[in-house]
């Protein structure tokens, strides 16, 4: 069901909208994600790829001291579970990174400080499709 609203409000967003649209790592599968981005380049969008390769432990930590409510969850009680259960994931074939060559942009966020850079990148990156 998340899966078919989501899918509802991205063709939504394409077709009757001039919004950018950000999808979040739920595409950690390859094949999924590559499926969707041939789908954005079929209706005339440009995907990019933002990867935050964030370690582990700074992830876990993060998660620890999180204030963010949990009552968002189905399936885990905290975000420690949640964290647990993507590492756990990780190791399935079918999950892997993204890479430079699947988007037409691709970003690496590895520490806090990249942050401001990316996004500022990709707000050019924006703003050079309205001046074309």
């Amino acid at each position: 069901m998340k899966h078919a609203v989501s899918k509802l409000v991205v063709a939504y967003a394409v077709e009757h909208t001039n919004d950018h649209l950000i999808i979040c790592n739920t595409n950690r599968n390859k094949i999924r994600r590559q499926h969707l981005i041939q789908w954005y380049r079929n209706n005339e969008l440009i995907p990019v790829i933002v990867h935050f390769d964030i370690p582990d432990d700074v992830l876990l930590k993060r998660v620890q001291t999180s204030t963010r409510k949990t009552n968002i969850f189905r399936f885990a009680s905290n975000f420690e579970e949640v964290l647990a259960r993507q590492c756990e994931d990780a190791k399935d074939d079918d999950i892997q990174e993204p890479n430079e060559n699947e988007a037409d942009y691709f970003f690496r966020i590895t520490h806090e400080m990249d942050t401001d850079l990316v996004i500022h990148k990709i707000q050019e990156i924006v703003s050079s499709q309205f001046e074309n």
